[in-house]
């Protein structure tokens, strides 16, 4: 079974019917702000990191930036309530055990899509950003947030 492909097919599912768009292997979410959210396969084996880049949105049809992002975390850093795992691996599980946790990745995602989506809305953003005190910021994206 290849998992990566398993579970981007499964996550695909969930973006798409949240109104995400795809390009290759990362889909992005359009408001204020731009979120795009990709899976990360490690050198080392099948295990995977959820990973969440936030843009200025520059309102050019169909873009897809390619520079670098203003704000960078993960999965786990978002949804640090449900406290779930850093990574998730896949290594030494049965092809049921590979089934079920791609299943609870994409029903942790889904449960949690609209905590994901009001990133891209500028004052939920910052609303996270004076929060979460652990994420240094550029002088750019701080000018940008007025914070």
């Amino acid at each position: 079974m290849d998992v990566q492909k398993t579970l981007v097919k499964s996550l695909d599912l969930v973006f798409k019917e949240n109104n995400f768009k795809k390009k290759v292997n990362h889909w992005y979410f359009y408001w204020e702000l731009i979120l795009k959210i990709n899976l990360q396969k490690s050198y080392y084996g099948d295990v995977f990191y959820i990973n969440l880049d936030i843009f200025f949105n520059n309102w050019e049809k169909n873009y897809f930036p390619n520079y670098p992002q203003q704000f960078s975390t993960r999965l786990d850093h978002i949804l640090t309530n449900l406290r779930i795992e850093k990574e998730f691996r896949f290594e030494w599980l049965t092809e049921k055990e590979i089934n079920d946790k791609i299943n609870y990745i994409s029903l942790l995602i889904k449960d949690n899509i609209n905590i994901l989506k009001d990133l891209s809305n500028i004052d939920q953003f910052k609303k996270y950003i004076n929060t979460n005190k652990n994420y240094l910021l550029s002088s750019e994206l701080k000018n940008k947030l007025n914070t």
